[in-house]
Formats: structure tokens, C-alpha cells, sequence
């Protein structure tokens, strides 16, 4: 049923991924950009998995080191070859060689500082560089593959749904982020109220699955300030696709358990 569900989670949400995009591009999608999409997002999933792996074991994390593992290259080597007879791949692999140079430095700077010294604001500001940057990136790319690069409307769009996939998935993944030292808004929070954290590391040991009932009476203020920050990100979607791909977001939230992991980044959960 897992299986079942993840799949179709994952195809309605690239769907709407690429209708969004035709939409506020106001131009038909190429037939090769759903597959695009998915190999792309293969490779920086890849990538920020094994990023995850060496922030967690203290290996380095030169750009070149984490670039190099095995998965990446292999992901890497599939996503070449797809590009390998459209013209447009040398200016795809421009663009995401710049965009990583430009925001790589600080991603690293932020994820590698002590978590009880960390602010909300550094928290925020990395969503803004690592989940919104890459949902940016995919529709760049998208728009680089047909030769129209998007306008800032288009972007401001597919960043905010790129923080709104962020802080669902730090709701949803709030215990196993915990136990493995990840980033996670919804933690930063919590260390603003001692008397919530405190009520919440208490179930630390043994909680893997929270509702929002116990959300909201558990943490109720740094909870709702977590909701605060999705609402004001709901508000700045106005595509309809869009606004749907953001709604079915929530479903892992009710589930309470990650079911998305595997959708776009900046999509997934």
C-alpha cells in the first residue's frame, strides 16, 4: 500500500510540478521534460544524501569530494546521457555549475555550525539556499531546455513552494532529523521556549510519529510558529497546479510518516 501510495504521490506531484510551470510560462512543456525533471532530480537527491552522510560522519565536504562518491556519478552519467542530443546541455550544466558555486560556501557554512548556537534566521536562510534554491533550479532548467528562461514570477513561485516543502517535511521528519543532527526549522523553534523543548526532548527517546493534536498541545507556541511560517509561504502561491502540489505536501503530515522522499527537490518530503 506504501509502495502504492508513494508512487502515485510522486507522479501527481511531478505532474502538477510541470503543469505549474506551463502555466505561468504560458507555453507547452517538451514530451523529454518529465524525464528530465526526474533524472535531475535523481542526481541532487543523490547528491544531498551523500552530503547528509559526511556532515553526519565529519568527512569533508569540498564540493569535489562529495561530487565524486559513486552514486553521484553514476546519477550524473544518466542524466548525461539522456542531454547528450540536445544542444541544450552544455548551457544545463552552465547553470547548475553556477548556481552551486554561488550558493554551495554557505549551505556548508550554516549546516556545519553547532546546532545550540544556530538561529532560526541561519535555519531559514539555508531553506532559502538549499529546498527553494533547487526548486528554483529545476524550473530554470526547465526553462533553459526550452530556450526561455523564466521570469522572476515563475521563479518567486517554485521558491516558495521549495520552503513549503521544507517545513512540512521538518514536521515530518522531526525525530529522525533530531537523532541525526539535521537542520530542522521546526527545532530552532523550539529552543527559542525551553519550556516546550524541554516538554518535547523529553519523548525524544521514544517518540517516531507525532500528530498535529499532539503537536499543538505538546509545543503550541513554537508550533504554531512553524504554521505561521507555511501559511505566509501558502499565501505567495498563486498558480492552481501549484497550490495543489503545496496541499499534497500535508498528506506525510497526516500519514505521519515520510511517503515523498523520493518526488523532486524542492517538491519532496
Amino acid at each position: 500500500m506504501q509502495v502504492r501510495l508513494r508512487a502515485a504521490i510522486y507522479d501527481a506531484t511531478l505532474n502538477l510540478f510541470l503543469d505549474s510551470y506551463a502555466e505561468l510560462a504560458e507555453h507547452a512543456l517538451r514530451t523529454e521534460t518529465g524525464p528530465l525533471v526526474v533524472r535531475l532530480n535523481r542526481l541532487i537527491s543523490a547528491f544531498d544524501d551523500k552530503y547528509e552522510e559526511r556532515l553526519a560522519s565529519g568527512a569533508s565536504l569540498d564540493f569535489k569530494a562529495v561530487f565524486a562518491e559513486a552514486e553521484v556519478q553514476e546519477r550524473l552519467t544518466v542524466l548525461s546521457e539522456f542531454l547528450r542530443p540536445h544542444r541544450e546541455r552544455h548551457a544545463i550544466r552552465d547553470l547548475l555549475l553556477t548556481r552551486t558555486s554561488a550558493q554551495y560556501p554557505r549551505y556548508v557554512e550554516i549546516t556545519t555550525q553547532e546546532t545550540t548556537s544556530r538561529t532560526v534566521i541561519a535555519d531559514l536562510e539555508s531553506i532559502v539556499l538549499d529546498s527553494a534554491g533547487f526548486a528554483k533550479v529545476f524550473a530554470e532548467v526547465v526553462g533553459v531546455f526550452h530556450g526561455k528562461p523564466p521570469h522572476e514570477r515563475i521563479l518567486a513561485q517554485f521558491s516558495h513552494m521549495g520552503i513549503i516543502a521544507k517545513l512540512t517535511d521538518d514536521i515530518v521528519d522531526f525525530w529522525d532529523d533530531l537523532a541525526n543532527g539535521r537542520l530542522n526549522v521546526l527545532h530552532g523553534l523550539l529552543r527559542e521556549n525551553a519550556a516546550e523543548h524541554e516538554r518535547v526532548m523529553a519523548c525524544a527517546a521514544t517518540r517516531r510519529a507525532a500528530g498535529l493534536r499532539w503537536w499543538r498541545t505538546t509545543c503550541p507556541i513554537s508550533f504554531e510558529r512553524h504554521c505561521d511560517l507555511l501559511r505566509e509561504q501558502r499565501r505567495c502561491v498563486t498558480s492552481r497546479p501549484l497550490q495543489l502540489a503545496c496541499d499534497l505536501m500535508l498528506v506525510p503530515v497526516a500519514l505521519r510518516r515520510p511517503v515523498l522522499h523520493t518526488v523532486p527537490v524542492g517538491l519532496r518530503i
